[in-house]
């Protein structure tokens, strides 16, 4: 295909976000890798993991959550970035990704009352507001955790990242603060919406002057987030109109990019939590419990594991919503599988970037080959293994519906 017809594919075409110039309109949506060690540094499969992504042709890659500190990751094996020793390590990924002429930013999180507690260390898991499993944040370990969010940024500069995006998503810390369902305070962190934002606000400010204004920094959102903990009916975790205003705060303060995600509820395919929780007793070493849990959830999960259950450019309608209220790229992800659908979006100017994530797991080279006009959709299943089995600390693979075996896959 001559480079005149590739320079119509509206995917093809660079942008800039802040002074970074981006050379083409994919984006690695962020997914924890579970590839680092018990200090957070990462190992060479992390290097060799952005290696693949790199050549495949995406032209930013967004890696899978940081913790700021450790009470604030969720499993050993999530990558650090409280430590300067960790920045040797994460300066070979950024060389690795420079190499192939893409760019990488690194995404910093702190998970809140998502944290799973970890043998041999005494974490604690913290909230905005108390719950069964986790201790409200006093005002001093706010400030505490924001001047964390500060000094990873510095690190992540330092070792040669591109810019930063603030997990705001999904519901860790941040989105817990946002969300007036999770968020019970009765100080100047919780109540109206604006004061709910400010947690949010003091992580980028921090950010923003740990790197200075011509460094990008973005933010992930939720444009909505529903849980089925109380059906019915769901409860509206985060809600457009409010995710919209916190865009446009953020957009005022100088933010320089937003990707919009959804939370819980999100159509993402199956949910094979069969064999997520069977990994997880035969991690323990209890077999029988594993067993028993494998057939007594067997008639369920024929009805979780079925293919009605995703639901591609589910999201469309919410990132559009951002795009027509701000003024700033925004990066939209939607379960996005159709070369075709791609391209529309950001010919529509409904985003700015098209993200993927589970594409990308089962095949890196999936840009690369769009790039060159292939029509062909993503041959992942929606089977949802790669994300299930990673908060058991396994990293990231393809499993392409074929769970692994216990006895020769844990622990």
């Amino acid at each position: 295909m001559t480079q005149s017809v590739l320079s119509r594919n509206p995917l093809a075409e660079p942008i800039t976000i802040n002074q970074v110039r981006i050379k083409n309109r994919f984006v690695r949506s962020a997914t924890m890798e579970t590839m680092a060690d018990e200090h957070g540094v990462v190992t060479q499969q992390y290097i060799d993991l952005y290696k693949r992504l790199s050549l495949g042709g995406v032209g930013l890659l967004i890696t899978g959550h940081m913790y700021v500190e450790k009470n604030g990751r969720s499993v050993c094996g999530m990558t650090g970035a409280d430590d300067d020793t960790q920045i040797p390590q994460l300066r070979s990924v950024t060389e690795t990704v420079h190499a192939s002429n893409a760019v990488v930013f690194a995404q910093l999180n702190h998970v809140g009352l998502k944290a799973l507690p970890e043998p041999g260390f005494h974490k604690k898991i913290v909230s905005p507001s108390k719950t069964r499993n986790s201790a409200t944040l006093s005002t001093e370990e706010i400030s505490v955790i924001v001047d964390a969010f500060g000094e990873s940024a510095r690190r992540m500069k330092h070792a040669g990242f591109d810019g930063i995006q603030i997990h705001g998503a999904h519901t860790y810390l941040i989105a817990q603060f946002l969300s007036r369902w999770l968020n019970k305070r009765h100080d100047k962190y919780g109540g109206s919406l604006e004061n709910r934002q400010r947690f949010c606000v003091e992580v980028y400010e921090k950010i923003r002057d740990s790197v200075g204004s011509s460094f990008p920094v973005t933010i992930k959102l939720d444009s909505y987030s529903y849980t089925y903990a109380s059906m019915p009916p769901m409860i509206p975790l985060i809600r457009l109109q409010d995710a919209l205003s916190t865009g446009r705060r953020l957009e005022e303060l100088g933010i320089d990019a937003i990707e919009v995600s959804c939370g819980f509820n999100a159509s993402r395919g199956a949910m094979p939590y069969k064999t997520a929780l069977t990994a997880l007793y035969a991690n323990q070493g209890k077999r029988l419990q594993a067993q028993a849990l494998k057939v007594l959830l067997t008639p369920p999960d024929l009805i979780l594991n079925r293919r009605f259950w995703f639901a591609p450019n589910h999201n469309i309608r919410h990132i559009h919503a951002f795009k027509q209220s701000l003024h700033i790229p925004i990066l939209g992800g939607s379960c996005l599988r159709d070369p075709a659908y791609m391209r529309n979006i950001v010919d529509k100017k409904q985003a700015d970037m098209v993200c993927m994530s589970r594409p990308l797991i089962i095949n890196p080279n999936f840009p690369k080959q769009i790039l060159q006009g292939s029509q062909e959709p993503s041959t992942c299943i929606n089977c949802n293994l790669c994300l299930l089995l990673i908060p058991l600390g396994k990293p990231l693979h393809c499993y392409h519906g074929k769970p692994p075996v216990p006895e020769e896959t844990y622990k």
